[in-house]
């Protein structure tokens, strides 16, 4: 790392992409600090970009086209464009897409790749847990392009997505009775099963007001009845009767079955069309696995034979010896074998507390588990390689952009993190600038009367000035308008929040105390407000949120020292920017698609 160098002025990140990154670098392992980098980017930027006009021709970088370079290493366009993108996808939802310009973008790809640069050059891609982590997302990347690209033509059966969609359509017509005595429901079901008509039994209680009745019934989906009466109703067959079904508190209910009905249901036809799909996809993601397994595996039967008779839950079992053990589980064919040692390590790895603190048949369900997850990922890997996955642009740069991401994050905790400390005092400076951040707000219950004329309202306001109490001008004022008149205000009937006032009335009861009257008028309506009750908004005490400031600060300060490592980073490395539109920071026009550089 170049300590000579000296922190240049701030670098310009409009809404900053190394603040986003707090929550990132905030963690404590490369596991769970790890986000792919467009991810982490795509995160950060606040708007839609738009087309950049005119671009000038673009240099070819290490076989790329690139729009910038750093180090001698590419911004590429495909980077730059993937980023853009990845906003449109995020913010699609939004109405109105904000301006922003090429060149913000731009500063944030650079920013990224001189931190990424300087991680390498100082060696955090040798770290071992970064080795290991990079090792273990390259293999699942891998199998997760091998088992998309297998799957990707998988059609569901027609016959399945009907047994699910008739499954989610479903609705019953139920004719019930509800009695809030139990021995009135069980005479009833007596009578039932004693051949009166339900109907009859129904309308009967009804009249001697000891039931509610429904003989009608409606179409009703399951989910939306109570559980014991849907799953009663899932027993029965039409025109069937159920027993009595306690459904809650004093809540007997009998039930007739009147019909099932499957009407046209848009979203459970989609939703039955997508489980069948994920159905269709876990059978036939299986049978590969099983057919790639009977073609290229050879298990030694008599080695796994072996680890069964073992007892795992011992205190005496050597793990240690275990995850050393050389010999082989299993052959694949053009892979490396799995070994018990391979085993033993995914083993204590699972039962990070010890196999003896659980039960050796669960110890024996798990291990068993682990060797097929291993055999699986083995033979699926062999056969992406055999495919050609791991050549392909895709697969690189899903790898490439996740080494990345682990790069940035790790200079960020393992440099620029360990330098940055917030003291008490400067805890306590935040608290006295921010105070009204960490009050409870002002509380007040505002009793209003609303008029159609303005000189209604002014006399009922002299009203008030004159004495007369609130309620009784409310019951006497003439020319009111009646409650809940359409487009008037309401100020409810109890305390609330000042700052959910409409702004006009907050600047006019700023200063306003208890029993004081103000005249308001908005949308062609007159209005006397009335202060009945005023809680003043009361500061929290500094040890009750300087948890919070500590966050707060703490952010602050980091993300000034990101800023500041990146300024002198930007001396260390040769930054060039080959886009005539980027170099001179225009800034692009506000619209509603994400657009792309244009090759």
């Amino acid at each position: 790392m170049n300590q000579s160098l000296r922190v240049g002025p701030g670098l310009r990140f409009g809404r900053n992409l190394l603040n986003s990154l707090l929550r990132i670098v905030s963690r404590r392992t490369v596991r769970t600090a790890v986000v792919s980098l467009p991810v982490v980017l795509a995160l950060a930027l606040p708007a839609f970009a738009t087309e950049i006009k005119n671009p000038s021709k673009l240099p070819v970088i290490k076989g790329k086209e690139a729009v910038a370079s750093v180090g001698g290493e590419p911004v590429t366009v495909d980077e730059f464009n993937r980023t853009i993108g990845m906003i449109h996808e995020e913010l699609s939802g939004q109405k109105q897409a904000k301006r922003i310009d090429y060149a913000e973008i731009l500063d944030r790809l650079i920013a990224v790749k001189l931190v990424v640069l300087e991680a390498r050059n100082i060696g955090l891609d040798g770290l071992q847990e970064v080795k290991d982590f990079m090792k273990d997302y390259s293999l699942k990347t891998l199998i997760q392009l091998e088992v998309a690209d297998y799957l990707k033509d998988t059609k569901p059966d027609p016959d399945l997505v009907q047994k699910f969609y008739k499954g989610y359509a479903k609705q019953y017509r139920l004719k019930s009775v509800t009695f809030k005595v139990k021995s009135f429901a069980s005479e009833a079901e007596k009578k039932i099963a004693g051949g009166k008509q339900f109907e009859k039994v129904v309308s009967d209680a009804v009249k001697k007001g000891i039931a509610k009745g429904d003989i009608k019934g409606s179409l009703t989906k399951p989910d939306k009845l109570l559980l014991p009466v849907a799953e009663s109703a899932a027993r029965l067959k039409v025109g069937q009767i159920s027993p009595v079904i306690s459904a809650g508190v004093n809540n007997y209910v009998i039930v007739k079955l009147a019909e099932v009905a499957y009407p046209k249901d848009p979203e459970a036809m989609k939703r039955a069309q997508n489980d069948a799909l994920q159905y269709a996809k876990v059978k036939r993601y299986e049978a590969c696995v099983r057919d790639l397994i009977k073609k290229h595996v050879k298990e030694h039967k008599d080695v796994l034979k072996a680890l069964d008779k073992l007892n795992y839950a011992s205190k005496k079992f050597d793990m240690a010896g275990f995850m050393k053990d050389k010999r082989v589980l299993a052959e694949v064919d053009g892979g490396q074998p799995v070994t018990v040692g391979e085993l033993g390590t995914a083993m204590n790895k699972y039962f990070y507390h010890g196999t003896d603190k659980v039960a050796n048949k669960k110890v024996l369900t798990i291990k068993d588990k682990l060797f097929n997850d291993i055999l699986d990922k083995r033979v699926l890997a062999q056969q992406a390689r055999a495919h050609g996955l791991d050549k392909t642009e895709r697969y690189k740069q899903a790898v490439a952009d996740r080494e990345d991401g682990i790069l940035f994050a790790e200079f960020m905790k393992r440099v620029v993190s360990p330098d940055v400390t917030v003291k008490r005092a400067e805890l306590k400076t935040y608290y006295k600038a921010h105070l009204a951040d960490f009050s409870t707000p002002r509380m007040v219950k505002v009793g209003s009367l609303v008029f159609a004329k303005q000189g209604d309202a002014q006399t009922a306001s002299r009203m008030l000035e004159r004495g007369d109490s609130f309620s009784w001008v409310k019951a006497n004022a003439a020319g009111q308008l009646p409650k809940g008149q359409k487009g008037a205000l309401d100020f409810g009937e109890g305390l609330i929040t000042f700052s959910s006032m409409p702004g006009g009335a907050q600047k006019l009861l700023a200063d306003a105390t208890e029993g004081s009257e103000r005249l308001f008028a908005y949308s062609n309506l007159s209005y006397v407000l009335f202060v009945e009750k005023d809680v003043p908004a009361k500061p929290r005490s500094f040890d009750a949120v300087k948890e919070d400031i500590a966050r707060k600060v703490y952010a602050q300060k980091f993300n000034q020292a990101a800023e500041g490592w990146v300024s002198k980073l930007k001396k260390a490395y040769k930054v060039q920017i080959y886009d005539e539109t980027l170099r001179a920071g225009k800034p692009g026009a506000s619209g509603d698609k994400a657009k792309t550089i244009k090759r």
